[in-house]
């Protein structure tokens, strides 16, 4: 595996399953600077209370309770922008309701990698 050097980009993540949870911060956090919550409304709450703090957010689609979708368009409500990528092992495809990307479970390290590349890339627009 190729060395990877830290970029200073903020990731926010929202994931359930402590386990890959931490298997995200793990292997993201040897990029990014990384922030994690564990459902839809911990997400929604930390992206209203610090606005714009975040370069990307990477979210479980299903979640209890409040799904990741949700989390998102309530920040979306009162003007938060970032870009998305959600990642799911149930869903086949992104949700249409938010401009995203998308990726299935189960994803390797370089999948992960490059579908925030590509999230971060829109922020830069």
């Amino acid at each position: 595996m190729a060395s990877r050097k830290r970029t200073g980009e903020k990731i926010l993540v929202a994931e359930d399953e402590k386990d890959f949870r931490l298997y995200l911060y793990d292997v993201l956090s040897d990029v990014f600077d990384v922030s994690c919550v564990g459902s839809g409304i911990e997400l929604y709450a930390l992206l209203s209370t610090c606005h714009n703090m975040y370069d990307c957010v990477l979210t479980d689609l299903v979640m209890p309770n409040w799904s990741g979708e949700e989390g998102i368009e309530m920040a979306q409500l009162f003007g938060h922008k970032v870009p998305v990528v959600f990642m799911s092992g149930l869903v086949d495809g992104k949700p249409e309701s938010i401009e995203c990307d998308f990726i299935a479970k189960p994803f390797n390290r370089d999948e992960l990698y490059k579908v925030i590349r590509k999230a971060l890339a829109k922020r830069k627009r």
